[in-house]
């Protein structure tokens, strides 16, 4: 089940100027509507493989449920993107979808749960969603970094010679996006006192996962590489005095 933060570490955050129910940055400055569409698009053709083979369900279980946490921040995202009218990507809807799996893991509510995603895609879901939802009950930590290393591996290779396709950025606005989350979903910080670290490091990995997506939109791959780089010292910082 998703996490939810204790009552102590909501007010904590409230002290220390989080914004959980809404993202604490304007999501136009972390990802473009097409971003989000293109994320979207892939992570749904990435549950269809995923879900081809009701037998192979539990050795894909973890894969799934990485896609349909990414699919829940992208919803979310969308929902609160003001250029969401640009698409016919319901983000509410999307970001619900992908929540319901999570009360019933198994193959048929994870099929039930593509369906709907399919329709929120197309803009043909008739629900109605509300736009505010806690960025903390988005994704779980575990397949946040899952995702987060396996975009990594393919962001390295972006940068070695970006090509200015559309999708190439994509892996670092993905990122910055989970970056919220992470900031939101301070479970993972046993002490109160670690709560505003936990933030900077979240901030600082945003920030920089932002200037590698405006590199590698300029075909840039050194200087790609080098906010990249960045971005990973504050992983490297975060896991020696938090999570490690």
């Amino acid at each position: 089940m998703l996490k939810f933060v204790h009552l102590l570490t909501a007010a904590t955050l409230i002290m220390v100027g989080s914004v959980v129910a809404e993202s604490p940055v304007p999501i136009e400055k972390v990802a473009t509507v097409a971003d989000l569409e293109l994320e979207v698009a892939g992570q749904i053709e990435t549950l269809e493989k995923l879900l081809g083979e009701e037998a192979k369900f539990e050795d894909n279980e973890k894969a799934i449920h990485q896609a349909i946490g990414v699919l829940a921040c992208m919803g979310q995202a969308i929902a609160e993107h003001p250029g969401n009218k640009e698409t016919k990507v319901q983000g509410p809807q999307l970001r619900d979808a992908a929540l319901s799996y999570a009360e019933e893991e198994s193959f048929q509510s994870a099929t039930k749960a593509l369906g709907v995603l399919k329709q929120a895609q197309a803009g043909e879901c008739k629900t109605e969603s509300k736009v505010e939802h806690a960025w903390d009950e988005l994704i779980e930590m575990y397949p946040l970094m899952e995702e987060m290393n396996t975009r990594n591996a393919k962001l390295v290779r972006v940068m070695k010679r970006p090509r200015g396709k559309p999708d190439e950025p994509v892996h670092a606005t993905t990122l910055a996006v989970l970056a919220i989350a992470m900031l939101a979903d301070t479970s993972p910080v046993f002490d109160d006192a670690d709560i505003p670290k936990w933030q900077g490091w979240s901030n600082e990995y945003r920030e920089n996962m932002m200037k590698v997506a405006d590199a590698v939109r300029a075909k840039d791959g050194t200087t790609a590489r080098q906010w990249f780089d960045k971005a990973n010292i504050a992983c490297d910082q975060c896991h020696a005095e938090i999570r490690d």
